[in-house]
């Protein structure tokens, strides 16, 4: 199917959630600097992330809808764990969804595929109960997505008040 319009638009990461028993490695930490900040600009013919160091890009992008528990959606998609419980909860992931509540993912195929994933080839995004949206990221991470402005200016992943020199 083609993107819902509601998807259409500049979005900015304002969260980034993690698990934090998860085993594999992480390349980020809960609400990183790094990412927080980042933008995800969506239209109806490319999708394109500036997010961190990562660029992705995605040309004529299509959407799978699919009805599927958030439990089931953790542990398809995100890492495993050592120690119990085997997969990750919404409550690892601090998601305000029950375990078993059905969800409508949206599947963007070839877009951030950071992966194999047993359901679907491509990244999911998730419309929360705030209107921000849930995106699968890199290394079992999930940014969220909030709307941004029109005339959004780049976001420095540091604090340019504690600059030492011009550069």
């Amino acid at each position: 199917e083609p993107l819902p319009k509601m998807l259409l638009g500049i979005w900015q990461v304002t969260g980034v959630l993690v698990d934090s028993g998860s085993h594999y490695w992480r390349s980020f930490g809960y609400d990183d600097p790094n990412l927080m900040g980042g933008v995800l600009f969506i239209s109806p013919q490319r999708m394109l992330a500036k997010v961190s160091t990562e660029t992705e890009s995605c040309k004529n992008q299509t959407v799978t809808l699919q009805r599927v528990t958030a439990g089931q959606l953790l542990k398809e998609t995100m890492g495993s764990r050592l120690e119990p419980p085997e997969y990750p909860t919404t409550r690892d992931y601090a998601l305000p969804f029950d375990q078993n509540e059905q969800l409508s993912v949206m599947w963007i195929k070839d877009f951030a595929n950071w992966g194999e994933m047993q359901l679907y080839d491509g990244t999911w995004i998730l419309e929360m109960p705030d209107g921000r949206l849930a995106v699968r990221w890199l290394n079992s991470s999930i940014i969220l997505l909030s709307r941004a402005p029109a005339d959004i200016k780049p976001v420095a992943s540091f604090d340019c008040g504690k600059a030492q020199t011009p550069v």
